[in-house]
């Protein structure tokens, strides 16, 4: 599918099962918070730039 703006595939695994996200310019606070403490681990070259709250929501497929 062709989209407009940024799209994030977030996956966590633990021992027997895994969780994927996939969002296209869509703001989620749980989301949102989960990147800011993995952008707390990693160098600033890898960390994640993440839409805001104030995103425009609507954005055209």
């Amino acid at each position: 599918m062709i989209t407009s703006g940024t799209e994030y595939d977030i996956s966590s695994t633990n021992s027997t099962r895994t969780k994927k996200i996939h969002l296209h310019c869509y703001y989620l606070s749980q989301i949102n918070q989960l990147i800011n403490e993995i952008n707390k681990l990693v160098p600033a070259e890898y960390q994640i730039n993440y839409v805001s709250k104030d995103t425009k929501q609507d954005c055209e497929l």
